[in-house]
């Protein structure tokens, strides 16, 4: 069993060793920093509507007149905060008059007093040998050891040595059992990439053994330089994620627990540590002059990353096309707020509609407002945005027309990644078309099969005499949008002056035989206009 001999312990590795002790007990706890004075207590743990101190001495001789006023300041002190409980923690057990003296202080405050001593942390000790021998014994240098095994391990790992997977997972293994402050997770890629990430294993063991990146670099007056500044800052001033080229990386120096650490050459990734606690959604309002809702588009919490400068939460529609970035920062400067769009592939028209009508929207002398989903007022603080070139309104236009084209017909395709003025003119035609609106057109043939009838005189008439006429007759129509075929039922078709182009055909099938199919081609006499409008057919 590892036991402390506590008189030889410093002052500092004391604190730090049982406050780790107190945190690992305790994931929640948070160490106080000391420097400006720590208020009565070294560490604290709010929980439940609680708040509970711990103050730490390192004092391991008797308790005497100087220690105990020393007990007493500080107690006094942690009084302000008004806890549940206070605890002192000092490597003695106390003697029947100091015991009788710790007792009498707790008449002087309403909250709990609690004092543990030596017997007390060699049992936690000895339950958690890692941390005397970390601390005290030099399982810093055994950890530093194991690490530098690991790292060994993981370079024959990459020259296809395959049974360091097992010991590599079993150093990581000790090095858990080793280091109180990191804990340790090892991971393989899909590529066969082999890497170990370190956790902290309480609240603010970060800050107690913390990770320190040093990273020197150099971005050239170039667009492509400027860019990759830009993305750099938004890493370390928001946590957005970013790459930074290794060609823009002069030196990489990490401080990190032992063999961790050194200098580092190549492309250096910066993850912002995601923050998942949940978080309502957004709706983006556009209010008209005179204050009524032109557009609202809900957008849902897509990441949220903490940076030095501030907090950035990234939005997204429900089709994946609109992102937007709002920022706030630590100071009360207003929030910032910047968005972009992008047509997502294979889009329904339906999908990325409300996109676009309210982006189409976002124009002077409209205005922009944010609410949260839930609420009834418009959030506080948001910046008015407008975009100098919103979506034009025909796009709009021609994307609305083909969700209507497809909720009539019930034949679904993505938006066009190329829309030409003949397909927005097609749309827009068969959209007119399905809605019962009569279209004009302009025609150059028309081919249609016609059923000779039990008596066929009466055609056969037509097709000889008739040279030119006005012709009305009920069909149906398919028409290609994008390669996909789109039936329109009971369309009465009208041209104003038609002629018969294959006569000679016809008359060479005289006399007619009921029954039988005749193709006939049509082509403009005396005009090329009609009309076209879907009709109910007649029942006789």
């Amino acid at each position: 069993m590892t036991t402390v001999n506590w008189s030889e312990v410093p002052s500092g590795t004391y604190e730090r060793m049982v406050a780790v002790l107190i945190s690992t007990l305790n994931p929640d706890a948070e160490r106080i920093d000391g420097a400006g004075g720590d208020g009565g207590r070294d560490v604290q743990l709010r929980r439940g509507g609680r708040l509970d101190l711990w103050e730490l001495k390192s004092q391991s001789g008797r308790v005497g007149p100087i220690q105990r006023r020393q007990i007493e300041r500080s107690l006094e002190r942690a009084a302000q905060l008004n806890p549940d409980s206070w605890t002192l923690v000092i490597p003695v057990d106390p003697t029947p008059a100091e015991l009788k003296w710790f007792d009498t202080l707790q008449s002087r405050y309403p909250f709990t007093l609690k004092s543990l001593g030596r017997t007390w942390l060699d049992g936690q000790m000895a339950e958690r040998p890692y941390l005397p021998r970390y601390f005290v014994y030099g399982g810093a240098d055994e950890a530093t050891k194991l690490l530098l095994d690991l790292r060994k391990d993981e370079q024959e790992f990459g020259r296809g040595i395959s049974h360091v997977v097992s010991r590599v997972e079993g150093w990581v293994k000790r090095l858990r059992e080793l280091d109180p402050f990191w804990d340790f997770q090892i991971s393989r890629s899909a590529a066969g990439a082999y890497s170990v990430t370190p956790v902290p294993k309480y609240r603010g063991a970060e800050r107690d053994r913390p990770i320190r990146i040093s990273l020197e670099s150099r971005f050239p007056n170039t667009e492509e330089g400027r860019k990759a500044l830009e993305s750099f800052q938004m890493a370390i001033e928001y946590g957005r994620p970013a790459t930074i080229a290794k060609e823009h990386v002069h030196a990489v120096q990490v401080d990190a627990p032992e063999a961790l650490h050194g200098a580092f050459e190549g492309d250096v990734s910066i993850a912002g540590v995601p923050d998942t606690t949940a978080k309502p959604g957004l709706v983006m309002m556009v209010y008209s002059p005179d204050g009524s809702v032109v557009s609202a588009l809900p957008l849902t919490v897509s990441e949220t990353t903490h940076g030095i400068a501030g907090t950035e939460l990234t939005f997204t529609d429900s089709s994946g096309g609109l992102t937007l970035r709002m920022r706030a920062t630590q100071s009360s400067a207003p929030l910032h707020t910047d968005f972009h769009f992008l047509m997502p592939p294979s889009v329904l028209p339906s999908q990325i509609l409300p996109t676009l009508r309210l982006l189409g929207s976002m124009c002077k002398p409209n205005r922009v407002a944010f609410r949260i989903v839930g609420s009834d007022h418009d959030a506080a603080g948001a910046p008015d945005v407008h975009v100098d070139a919103p979506v034009p309104q025909g796009i709009v236009d021609f994307v609305d027309a083909l969700a209507r084209i497809q909720a009539t017909t019930h034949i679904y395709f993505p938006v066009p990644d190329t829309i030409t003025p003949e397909l927005a003119a097609k749309v827009v035609e068969v959209d007119h078309l399905l809605s019962g609106t009569q279209v004009e057109m302009r025609w150059e043939h028309v081919t249609m099969t016609i059923i000779v009838p039990a008596d066929p005189q009466p055609l056969a008439s037509g097709l000889v005499d008739v040279d030119t006429a006005h012709l009305q007759y009920i069909g149906d129509r398919e028409e290609d949008l994008f390669g996909y075929k789109v039936p329109i039922r009971n369309v009465a078709i009208e041209l104003d002056s038609a002629q018969i182009a294959n006569r000679a055909d016809l008359e060479a099938q005289l006399p007619l035989q009921p029954g039988v199919e005749l193709q006939v081609t049509l082509v403009p006499a005396d005009s090329d206009t009609g009309r076209l409008k879907v009709v109910s057919r007649p029942t006789s």
